[in-house]
C-alpha cells in the first residue's frame, strides 16, 4: 500500500509541475497576469481569472506532497 500511495503522490506533482510548466508556455498565465495589473474598475475579476488558473496546479502539488508525506511516515 504503501507504493502505491508513494507513486500517486509522484504522479499527482508531476502533474501540477507539467501542467505549471504548460500555462507558462501557453501564455494564459501571462495574458491572466496583464489582466489583472491593468484592471482598473472590475480588480476582484481579474484577480478571480488569474487565481482559477493557479488553483487546479496548487492543489495538485499541495496534494501530492501530501501524499508523499502519508507514504513516509508510513513506513
Amino acid at each position: 500500500m504503501n507504493l502505491v500511495i508513494l507513486v500517486f503522490g509522484i504522479l499527482l506533482v508531476g502533474t501540477g509541475f507539467v501542467t505549471m510548466v504548460r500555462k507558462l508556455h501557453d501564455r494564459s498565465m501571462h495574458e491572466s497576469l496583464a489582466v489583472v495589473r491593468n484592471a482598473h474598475g472590475d480588480t476582484a475579476k481579474a484577480v478571480g481569472a488569474f487565481v482559477s488558473l493557479l488553483v487546479p496546479i496548487v492543489s495538485s502539488i499541495a496534494s501530492g506532497i501530501a501524499f508523499l508525506v502519508v507514504a513516509a511516515l508510513a513506513r
